[in-house]
């Protein structure tokens, strides 16, 4: 029975550790996205609403850990580094500014990214499509 548990803990570990290993690579929200929807309200306290994006910004999260975006038809620009930090949580650092560091909520389905900014008034939300 004790090598039945031990067996257990060690497969439980096994498990454990590999999902620790696909949220530090980013492999769900690595690529090339591009900007589809915003979430925002016109003034304080009106109603959030979506509303399809006028601008033609794409990002980039790359499996080094680069954060890059690209405004209209300018080239791409340098933002930062990511990482990830919890499950459903990524940290930005700044190039200009190391000290700078955001925090945003993801999440990733199929090929969409949405990406929250934790603002409560606003542009609160943004939501990416995959380039393929």
């Amino acid at each position: 029975m004790k090598n039945v548990y031990f067996l257990m803990l060690v497969l439980g570990s096994l498990v454990i550790n590999s999902c620790e290993k696909e949220l530090e690579s980013g492999s769900g929200v690595t690529g090339k996205w591009a900007l589809a929807e915003v979430c925002q309200n016109d003034h304080w306290g009106a109603p959030f609403y979506w509303a399809e994006s006028i601008t033609k910004d794409s990002i980039e999260l790359t499996s080094f850990g680069d954060y890059l975006r690209k405004s209209g038809t300018a080239g791409w620009k340098a933002m930062g580094k990511f990482r990830i930090v919890a499950k459903n949580k990524l940290e930005i650092t700044s190039v200009e500014d190391p000290d700078n560091k955001i925090t945003l909520s993801f999440k990733v389905k199929a090929d969409q990214l949405i990406l929250e900014t934790g603002r409560y008034e606003g542009l609160i939300a943004e939501s990416f499509d995959r380039v393929k």
